[in-house]
């Protein structure tokens, strides 16, 4: 999966515009039944950010102390709900009244986090320290409007991987 840290920016833009587009078809009338393909775009999406911050996460040090085990938990609980209430609702809107609002409010957290945490890896290694969420916040802006931001973004993180390459190398050849 390292090829998420390769790839091009161009490459990622084409792969997840098809998707955004399949996410995004309003299905009116009879059409309503196809909201499978809505499904399908979300969740090639959200799977290309969970497989991305992954990658990242196998690069970041560890010293800077990211929380990694929340980041897990909540980017699964978030697709899994997500999907799950889109699947078992027909495509229709999902509401959380009552007593359910307290785990609406914790699953838009989940959902916050998710996007958030790749750009807090990106900004830590930027910055070589744990950053700060406030010093993250544009790449989360980046993340949610994808795939315009994969423009920015995946060049950044193109050079973090080539950088922390050449650190292997040398550090390999001084040992």
């Amino acid at each position: 999966m390292n090829w998420i840290l390769k790839a091009k920016h161009w490459q990622i833009f084409l792969l997840l515009f098809l998707f955004e587009i399949m996410a995004s078809i309003d299905f009116q009338g009879d059409l309503r039944n196809l909201y499978w393909i809505n499904l399908i775009g979300i969740s090639v999406f959200l799977i290309w950010l969970f497989f991305l911050t992954n990658e990242l996460i196998k690069i970041v040090p560890k010293a800077y102390g990211l929380n990694i085990n929340l980041y897990y938990v909540n980017a699964i609980l978030f697709f899994a709900v997500y999907f799950s209430a889109m699947y078992l609702n027909n495509g229709n809107d999902v509401s959380f009244n009552g007593i359910y609002a307290l785990i609406g409010f914790y699953i838009f957290y989940a959902f916050l986090q998710s996007f958030g945490f790749a750009g807090r890896i990106i900004k830590s290694m930027e910055l070589h320290r744990k950053s700060k969420k406030r010093e993250s916040i544009g790449y989360f802006f980046l993340f949610i409007f994808l795939p315009i931001g994969i423009w920015f973004m995946q060049p950044k993180i193109n050079k973090l991987n080539k950088n922390r390459a050449e650190e292997n190398i040398l550090t390999a050849n001084t040992v």
